[in-house]
């Protein structure tokens, strides 16, 4: 809840703390992280000029776009280091 107030030594963690070591668990939610189902947030004055939309509380401006076939070009490397990851949990 992002609402409630939570302590110093909780700001990081708040409701949602782990305290048990599940490799299947993490394997298999690195494995929905897919070009399909990521959604990636690009920040910077660089694109100021790129945006079409307004978010009606802040007023700050978006856009909202498919992954082009130079960003989808960079995944695969992430891909490489999930995998790196999960030889590391095995």
């Amino acid at each position: 809840m992002l609402s409630k107030d939570y302590p110093m030594e909780e700001v990081l963690s708040g409701a949602y703390l782990f305290d048990e070591y599940n490799p299947d668990l993490i394997q298999s939610v690195l494995e929905k992280l897919t070009p399909d189902t990521v959604r990636l947030n690009i920040v910077g004055k660089k694109f100021e000029d790129k945006t079409d939309q307004k978010e009606k509380w802040y007023g700050t401006d978006y856009s909202i776009c498919r992954l082009s076939e130079d960003v989808l070009q960079v995944i695969p490397p992430l891909y490489r280091f999930l995998f790196e990851v999960k030889v590391i949990l095995d």
